[in-house]
This record gives structure tokens, C-alpha cells and sequence, in this order.
């Protein structure tokens, strides 16, 4: 998505993708049905995020979920609201979706270069220069798409907190979040005695152009269409 914005604001842009098929973890979301997002407004979206929902107000100002909507709706892909406030594709098909934010990309004048590793990035005056396993890439502004580290098998290997705290953003110290569990260890989880907690780990699935000059370039994962933000 921010790819398909910049360029459609007349910027040369380049995306690369760490793997080999574009939104692995789009194809995943939902049950392979990618829910895109939510029925509701901006408002309801922050609240929903506690204290840390003012982090959500700059970028759902930009783009609001029914804008979300009207953007994968334009490629031809039919969406529909769930008794939960979820939308989904008609279709009940992520890869619908995901081929939507592709097209709107290449629409809009992208470049989308897969199975390129981003190794190192360095800035030197005003522009980055960013270093693959193949190639070298230069741009003048950088947006930087990597999600977090919770499905390092797809891809989200937790690389953008090391290059966000490189130009000097503040990095909060991540901690496990979800479990995988089955339903036989509902007993235990009954009975356990909450006044003795333990620490339960998370659970990880794991399943060329010389040195171009470009104005804009998106190194994203599979995590997201929208580009990262550190505060």
C-alpha cells in the first residue's frame, strides 16, 4: 500500500521482497481468508488499543479502513461484513487480496523486486544505501515494512527493530505475546493456580539492477501492506 501511494504520487519506487512469493503472511491471515480489517470508524479502531491506540491516529487519518476497503474493492474484489464486524473477500480467498495490493502497486508504477534479503543499510547524507544478497540500491527516502519477529518462517525475522534503533528511534523490549495450545490442555489451564504465575514462551510458526538511484524505496515483509512507523 505505501508503495502504490508514493508511486502513484510520481515517486520511482521500488519494493523488495524478502521472499520468493509476495504476502506470505497476508495468505496466511484469517484462516487464508485475510481479514482485511474492521466495520467500524477510526475511533473505534484506537480504543480498541488501549493506552497505546494514539500510536494508530496518524496512520488511520491517512487511511481509514472503509479507504482500505474502496482500495481493494477498485481491483475487482468483492468484500463482505462478518457477524464479528470483520470484513472478508467474498471470495473467502487471502490470495484475492493480496494480488489487489500487488496490482495497485504495479498500477500505480512500482517496481516489485522478490527474494531480496536486505543485509545492511546505511545512510550517507541524504540518501540510503541499502545492501542485498545480489544487489546494491540507492534512494533518496526509505520506508521500512518489516513487522515484527512473531513469524520468523515467513520472513518476520525481527530485522527493523535493529535498523529503526540504527537511526536512532527508541525501541521497546519485545516480549512473548500468544501461545499455540490444543484443546486437551484446557485442564491444566483450569486449574492452575493464578496466584503462582509462570512465564509461557510464545509459539513461532515456521513453516539485477547496478546501483540505481531511486526516489522512494519499501523494503517490506510479508506482515503488512502499510509501512512501519517508530516513535
Amino acid at each position: 500500500m505505501a508503495a502504490a501511494s508514493a508511486a502513484a504520487r510520481g515517486q520511482r519506487v521500488l519494493l523488495l521482497e524478502k521472499n520468493k512469493k509476495l504476502g506470505v503472511k497476508i495468505l496466511m491471515s484469517g484462516g487464508t481468508r485475510c481479514n482485511i480489517t474492521h466495520d467500524c470508524d477510526v475511533k473505534s479502531i484506537v480504543s480498541a488499543f488501549g493506552r497505546q491506540g494514539k500510536f494508530l491516529h496518524s496512520a488511520l487519518a491517512a487511511l481509514p479502513p472503509k479507504e482500505v476497503i474502496q482500495k481493494i474493492e477498485s481491483q475487482g474484489v468483492e468484500t463482505k461484513v462478518e457477524s464479528t464486524g470483520k470484513i472478508f473477500p467474498v471470495s473467502n480467498k487471502a490470495i484475492d487480496v493480496r494480488d489487489a495490493l500487488v496490482n495497485l502497486a504495479l498500477t500505480a508504477g512500482a517496481t516489485i523486486k522478490p527474494e531480496q534479503t536486505v543485509l545492511e543499510i546505511r545512510k550517507s547524507g541524504n540518501q540510503f544505501r541499502i545492501e542485498t544478497q545480489t544487489d546494491v540500491f540507492e534512494c533518496d527516502a526509505l520506508i521500512i515494512t518489516t513487522g515484527g519477529k512473531s513469524y520468523p518462517g515467513c520472513g518476520t525475522t525481527g530485522d527493523g527493530y535493529q535498523w529503526g534503533q540504527q537511526f536512532g528511534h527508541s525501541i521497546i523490549d519485545t516480549v512473548p505475546a500468544t501461545r499455540k495450545y490444543s484443546p486437551s490442555q484446557n485442564e491444566k489451564l483450569a486449574s492452575h493456580d493464578r496466584s503462582s504465575t509462570e512465564t509461557v514462551p510464545s509459539y513461532s510458526h515456521t513453516g539485477g539492477f547496478p546501483a540505481p538511484q531511486y526516489s522512494m524505496l519499501v523494503a517490506p515483509s510479508p506482515d503488512t501492506p502499510t509501512a512501519a512507523h517508530w516513535n
